[in-house]
């Protein structure tokens, strides 16, 4: 029996993250909530770019076009060694630098934009990332909706693929779709917080100048969330604001891209899963719970790979024992999660990934797993440019 209980255990637990998942993925098909918006306060965006000088021209350009008068663009230049801050100023925004090369990180950068801003604060303070565009009336949006609900805001940040995509990369922008559109907008159709994903991010300035944002966390936009949520300052989601990113097309480049992503994100639900769970007990505050639980997901293609090794033995067990609890409480919640991804593919990214590309999804999650592995054996601590 001792088996027997190990396993339905294992299966509880795999079967909660399952649940969870599937949950969010229908809850996202809700109708939309009616929006209302407050008044367009002045706004700063601080634009932290380590040698982004390829790509940083684009950005603030579509950040002028949507810009007010009483609006301040904010490049912090962060330890570049290229012409990154002679190509923001020469777009006319405001630019300063920053030479520390032993406190290396965006949090480092966006803290250094903040103290500057402090001389003249503004109502609203947006976080853009150098090599991301955003879709006109952006802006508007999240001023108006930090100004309506007195909370940070998350614009719905997507990634296009590379100019040849190859299944890999479309895989991978469908992942993070459903990371960064339809979880969070579950959570928003349930009135919960986000979590905030890097690039789009608006505070309350009252909100982002009490915390302590200045860190070498190479998911620092996780850690800003989580301290809000607790302070009672969730994030809420703007899907009326969109940002868009690009996949690199040098797949050096995206391992190092997913690598980063992947071991922040299962290092931060290790150290504040439990804490989450511990503050909930102490305050009884529903919402941290269900944060922590939203948390608790892991990367779409470590939860397959996690789910498929117990529904297998599970169910060898099953039918060595006839003892079938562990397998259904693995597989139900499994055909739930597998049918709300179909529904999510067909929904929002059947455009992005064709049909036929599902196929590839299995070749996709295997090669992740040498990422998983260095989780454990080497993982990635420090943060690191993406190489586009």
């Amino acid at each position: 029996m001792i088996i027997f209980y190990f396993l339905l255990v294992i299966a509880l637990i795999d079967g909660l993250l399952l649940g969870v998942l599937a949950i969010e993925l229908w809850t996202a098909f809700l109708p939309t909530r009616r929006l209302r918006r407050g008044e367009r306060l002045d706004v700063a965006v601080i634009v932290p770019a380590h040698n982004e000088s390829d790509g940083i021209t684009r950005t603030l350009e579509s950040l002028k076009q949507q810009s007010l008068p009483t609006d301040r663009l904010l490049v912090v230049a962060d330890n570049c060694t290229d012409d990154t801050a002679d190509c923001a100023r020469a777009t006319g925004v405001e630019v300063i630098e920053r030479f520390k090369d032993t406190a290396r990180g965006k949090g480092y950068a966006i803290d250094f934009g903040i103290q500057h801003l402090r001389v003249r604060p503004p109502a609203v303070v947006v976080i853009c990332d150098a090599d991301c565009t955003l879709e006109p009336g952006s802006l508007d949006s999240l001023a108006s909706q930090v100004s309506w609900t007195g909370s940070p805001a998350q614009a719905l940040y997507l990634m296009r693929q590379p100019k040849i995509p190859g299944p890999e990369s479309s895989v991978s922008a469908f992942a993070f779709l459903i990371k960064n559109w339809v979880r969070p907008r579950a959570l928003d159709r349930a009135g919960l917080p986000v979590m905030l994903t890097g690039s789009g991010m608006a505070f309350p300035w009252s909100a982002i100048a009490t915390i302590d944002v200045a860190s070498g966390e190479i998911v620092e936009d996780l850690a800003i969330g989580l301290k809000l949520t607790r302070r009672r300052l969730g994030p809420k989601f703007c899907e009326s604001a969109v940002v868009w990113s690009e996949l690199p097309a040098n797949p050096e480049a995206v391992v190092a891209q997913r690598t980063r992503w992947e071991h922040g994100y299962l290092a931060t639900i290790f150290r504040d899963v439990p804490k989450l769970v511990r503050d909930f007990f102490k305050s009884g505050r529903i919402t941290l719970l269900a944060v922590a639980l939203d948390l608790s997901v892991p990367p779409l293609a470590l939860l397959v790979l996690v789910s498929a090794l117990v529904a297998s033995l599970t169910l060898i067990y099953g039918l060595a024992t006839n003892l079938w609890q562990p397998f259904l409480l693995v597989v139900l919640p499994g055909l739930s999660a597998a049918l709300g991804l179909m529904a999510a593919w067909y929904g929002f990214a059947r455009t992005q990934l064709p049909a036929k590309l599902v196929l590839s999804i299995p070749l996709y999650v295997l090669k992740k797993l040498n990422i998983y592995r260095r989780f454990v054996t080497k993982r990635q601590q420090d943060w690191v440019r993406t190489q586009r």
